[in-house]
């Protein structure tokens, strides 16, 4: 930015006679200037020498030695007096370059005139106000803030300064960006005060990155050097961002574990998690400042829990308890509810307590704690709940868990319809529903299912799923695996994408592998009547290592995004990714584990209303008690 010339007028202000006089002697002592003439007075015509004072360069911030041009317009008055602040200065030919040493002089503003001789009148030229500054600019603040570990990618790169800055200083290599390292190319915005300066890469930069910014030439406007901070302004952007403390949220009541994680759609940023704690379920709200407890842990509970916010943006949560008994027939039984509870604003109120008659030995032998039911509302509020139930008929099988479906009408819970299974024909178990509305409002449910002959479930767990209709129940398709035999498939998460279309997820072992019992997970979608596959299997090492706890999500444009835990042998962490239309890769660019979530166990994936991933998990931290993590992406 090139300065304005500041170019001043003369004066029309004549001196009387008798002073005029002693303008002859040799100093050119020129008196004070007289007041200005009457009005009917000649003045110089336009043919008239008058004089401009100009600093080289049009600056009027100065330090150290300037030369002061005096400049003239027509016949030249020949010697000029200068004047600092009214004082004598020097005594100069005019036209002329005047050498001022600025060093004599104060710092602050001065205002420097020429008085010079016309025509039998004395002059002053207009006043060049200038600023002398010898005082080196110094930073006022730096954001980010040197050493930060947590920056937003889209945080604006800001730094402010104690005095306005020469605008030139600023371009060419005054202020560079370094991104891991490497000098990237930058814009620069410098405020109308001359005193801010934002920073912005011309281009998109990687996650996770380490910024520098070096300000190495600049500065101010009468050219004095920053004076640079000691400490290097350097901080890193994480493709991760911690929700809450960074090492996880400790619980004060014991080990967490089971994360569920839910997003407001009422209030931007609202959060809250459930996890299984002390024998019971323990809930957590985000403020945007902190995770705060709602109300006490509530027990018992065997299971996961199912997190949901209602209409209202009040958290309802669902989770599931064995208890035992003795029957006169089978001797010890498990029998389990379900508890659905509603968070007031100031204590949980139980909405319902419903007994499945889960009256089998299986519980004792299975992984009682993800057998989580899974809730839904419609858009009236209305719930529906989808959970696992014993059932004592057909073929002989003593301890069939068949998939129950419930709703509330009028006060009461009543079935949508009677308890199924996707192979009725055989001795089974069903586990891990999944469930969602459709809009139509009516449920649409995906869940495992294992046979067995009267003993333990059997590894050989297929996926189905069905939706309500008008009329009952429609399946869509049969049993789901992507492999033919020889492995399990379990861990179902169905989503509806905008247009009603499912699209669902899985577990799924596979037949061959080496050192682990090798996992993977499959997405597929329903079209044209059949589910079809989206890509091929998901995994950090597919089919070597076991990938596990599958969490999906759709975005705005019904694109799904997918997460899970996988071990590589030594540490097992979270991986996000999401689908291209053709494969599936990781978020901007970033690796698709989570760095910070070494020892995950469990994964719960959100996104919120700008379609910005968030994952919780749960995870022990230094060798202590397991933790929730909640994180969001960074962009």
């Amino acid at each position: 930015m090139r300065p304005a010339l500041v170019h001043f007028m003369t004066s029309n202000t004549r001196l009387s006679p008798l002073v005029g006089f002693s303008l002859l002697t040799a100093c050119i002592n020129v008196p004070d200037v007289a007041d200005p003439p009457d009005a009917g007075e000649q003045l110089p015509d336009s043919g008239s020498s008058f004089v401009t004072l100009r600093i080289d360069g049009g600056a009027t911030h100065v330090r150290g030695t300037v030369s002061v041009q005096i400049e003239t317009n027509g016949a030249a008055p020949g010697e000029v007096e200068l004047l600092l602040d009214g004082a004598h200065l020097a005594n100069v030919a005019a036209p002329s370059d005047f050498t001022w040493d600025t060093s004599a002089h104060t710092e602050g503003q001065h205002e420097l005139t020429a008085r010079f001789r016309i025509q039998d009148a004395t002059w002053r030229s207009e006043p060049l106000i200038v600023t002398i500054d010898r005082t080196a600019p110094s930073v006022v603040l730096r954001a980010p803030a040197p050493g930060e570990e947590q920056v937003a990618a889209s945080q604006t790169i800001r730094v402010e300064f104690s005095e306005a800055l020469h605008a030139e200083s600023t371009a060419a290599t005054g202020v560079e960006l370094l991104v891991n390292g490497e000098r990237v190319a930058r814009t620069l915005s410098l405020s109308e005060s001359q005193k801010t300066l934002e920073i912005q890469a011309d281009a998109e930069l990687p996650l996770p990155r380490h910024v520098e910014v070096k300000l190495t030439g600049v500065r101010d406007l009468a050219g004095n050097p920053l004076s640079e901070p000691a400490e290097n302004w350097a901080w890193r952007v994480p493709a991760w961002l911690s929700i809450g403390p960074h090492d996880g949220l400790a619980i004060p009541e014991g080990s967490a574990t089971l994360p569920r994680l839910v997003l407001s759609e009422h209030a931007p940023q609202t959060a809250a998690v459930a996890f299984r704690v002390d024998n019971g379920i323990g809930v957590r709200r985000w403020t945007g400042q902190t995770w705060e407890p709602l109300g006490n842990v509530l027990k018992p509970a065997s299971t996961s829990a199912d997190l949901h916010f209602n209409r209202g943006g009040e958290p309802v949560v669902a989770f599931s308890s064995y208890n035992t008994w003795m029957d006169e027939e089978l001797g010890m039984v498990f029998v389990a509810e379900t508890d659905i509870q509603r968070w007031t604003g100031a204590s949980w109120e139980r909405l319902a307590l419903l007994g499945s008659n889960w009256d089998t030995e299986w519980p004792s032998q299975w992984n009682q704690e993800r057998e989580a039911p899974s809730i839904a509302f419609n858009a009236t509020g209305t719930p529906y709940l989808a959970h696992a139930t014993g059932v004592y008929a057909g073929f002989g099988c003593q301890g069939d868990v068949h998939l129950a479906v419930t709703t509330r009408v009028d006060d009461a819970w009543q079935a949508v319809d009677a308890p199924s299974r996707g192979a009725p024909e055989q001795c089974g178990i069903i586990s891990t529903p999944s469930m969602t509305l459709n809009g139509s409002q009516l449920p649409v449910v995906a869940w495992a299912e294992f046979t067995h002959a009267g003993g333990t479930p059997a590894n050989d767990g297929r996926i189905y799923v069905k939706q309500r209709t008008a009329v009952g129940w429609s399946a869509l398709g049969g049993a789901i695996t992507h492999h033919t035999s020889g492995t399990s498939a379990t861990q179902p998460v169905l989503r509806l994408s905008s247009t009603e279309v499912p699209v669902l997820a899985w577990q799924e072992s596979n037949p061959t592998g080496t050192g682990m019992t090798a996992a993977d997970i499959h997405v597929r979608r329903w079209e044209d009547r059949q589910w079809k596959p989206l890509g091929g299997r998901i995994s950090a090492n597919p089919g070597e290592t076991p990938a596990d706890n599958p969490a999906l999500a759709l975005d705005s444009d019904d694109t799904p995004i997918i997460a899970w835990s996988e071990s590589d042998g030594t540490n097992r962490r979270v991986h996000v990714r999401k689908w291209t239309g053709e494969d599936w890769l990781s978020l901007g660019g970033a690796p698709s584990e989570i760095p910070e979530s070494a020892g995950a166990a469990t994964v719960s994936l959100q996104l919120d209303e700008e379609g910005t991933p968030w994952v919780a998990w749960d995870a022990s931290a230094n060798g202590g008690p397991s933790r929730i993590f909640v994180y969001r992406f960074n962009r």
